[in-house]
């Protein structure tokens, strides 16, 4: 996959997005990513582009008590993700 790499360290906040908060951090007005990884030390509940209920599919992966969401362009194209939850700790890495 070819394009530019951009991680940040952040932490939620309930009703924030995710992608206005990265694309701040990263000095950006615009992104198109190509594949969006989060990482979170607690659970965490999503939803992605403002559509439906709460998209959850952050589970705990192995042993290493953290949560995991990998989405690429051939899953569904982000334009926003807005938590439901306030103070997780998260890393979040965008190919875009």
């Amino acid at each position: 996959m070819t394009g530019k790499f951009f991680s940040a360290s952040l932490t939620t906040v309930a009703g924030a997005d995710l992608m206005t908060q990265v694309k701040s951090a990263a000095g950006l007005t615009a992104m198109n990513p190509k594949k969006v990884t989060i990482i979170a030390d607690a659970a965490l509940s999503v939803k992605i582009n403002g559509v439906g209920t709460a998209y959850s599919p952050l589970f705990p992966d192995d042993e290493d008590d953290l949560w995991k969401l990998s989405l690429d362009g051939n899953d569904v194209l982000v334009s926003s993700i807005v938590t439901e939850e306030n103070a997780v700790d998260l890393w979040i890495a965008i190919v875009f």
